[in-house]
C-alpha cells in the first residue's frame, strides 16, 4: 500500500495491538463475523471461480482469520505490508501458504504468475486514482485466464453504517476520538463505476453480488482478465 493513509508504518501500528478497550471489544467482533459469516461466503466464491490447486494472491491478506479452507484447497501465496499481519497469519496457517511482505503496487512476482487474486475489505482504503494503479498491477501478475475475486464494501452495506453509528457515538457523543478501522475514501458505490473501472483496466465484470450470504456487508466483484 502506499499513500499517506497506507504506509508500512500505519499499517504495522494497526496490527500490533488491537487487544485493549474499545478497540479490543471490536475487534473480538470482528473476528467472529469474519470467521462464522464472511469466510463461507468467502469459499463459496472462490469455489465457484477457481478449481481445487490453482495459485492464487491474497492481495492485502491481513491476519488470514478467513484463510483456513483456502490454504487447504489451494496455493496461497498471503502478502501484505505488515509485517505485524503477516506473523499473526503465520500463527493461523505457518507452512500452508507462502507468505510476502511486499506492496500491492510492485508485487514482487512475475507477470502471469496466478490463477486468481482475492482479497475482503482492502480496495476502499485506497484513493480513486491508486485503485487503477493497484488493478493494473493485477493484471500483470494474472495469468490470460485470470480472475479477481473482491469483497469490497459498499457505501450501503450494514457494516458501513454500523461502524459510523459506532464512530459517532464514540467521538461525538463521548469526545473518545477512537477510530476502530483505517480510513475508506473509496468504498463502492455501485455496479455501473465498478464495471467501467474494471474495463478501462482490463478487466471484465463476470458477477457482482451484494445481499444476505455475508449479512449485506460486501459487494462482491468477480471479473475475468481480458487479453
Amino acid at each position: 500500500m502506499t499513500g499517506a493513509k497506507n504506509t508500512r508504518e500505519s499499517w504495522d501500528r494497526y496490527w500490533l495491538d488491537q487487544s485493549d478497550g474499545e478497540a479490543g471489544v471490536y475487534q473480538a467482533i470482528a473476528v467472529f463475523y469474519r470467521k462464522f459469516i464472511i469466510k463461507p461466503t468467502l469459499d463459496r466464491f472462490l469455489e465457484q471461480t477457481f478449481p481445487t490447486g490453482a495459485f492464487l494472491l491474497h492481495a492485502g491478506c491481513g491476519g488470514g482469520h478467513m484463510d483456513a479452507d483456502a490454504v487447504a484447497r489451494y496455493n496461497v501465496t498471503a502478502l501484505d505490508i505488515s509485517s505485524n499481519a503477516l506473523g499473526r497469519y503465520n500463527a493461523l496457517h505457518g507452512g500452508r501458504a507462502k507468505l510476502i511482505n511486499g506492496d500491492l503496487f510492485h508485487l514482487p512476482v512475475r507477470g502471469g504468475t496466478f490463477d486468481g487474486i482475492f482479497n475482503l475489505g482492502v480496495m476502499e482504503h485506497f484513493s480513486d486514482d491508486e485503485l487503477d494503479g493497484l488493478l493494473q498491477e493485477f493484471h500483470r501478475v494474472l495469468n490470460k485466464e485470470g480472475r479477481l475475486v473482491l469483497f469490497w464494501p459498499p457505501q450501503f452495506g450494514l457494516s458501513v453504517r454500523v461502524l459510523k453509528f459506532v464512530h459517532f457515538v464514540l467521538n461525538d457523543l463521548l469526545r473518545r476520538n477512537i477510530h476502530l478501522h483505517p480510513e475508506e475514501p473509496s468504498l463502492l458505490t455501485n455496479r455501473h463505476d465498478i464495471e467501467a473501472r474494471l474495463a478501462r483496466n482490463g478487466f471484465g465484470l463476470e458477477g457482482f453480488y451484494f445481499g444476505a450470504r455475508d449479512l449485506f456487508t460486501h459487494a462482491i466483484v468477480v471479473a475475468r482478465r481480458d487479453n
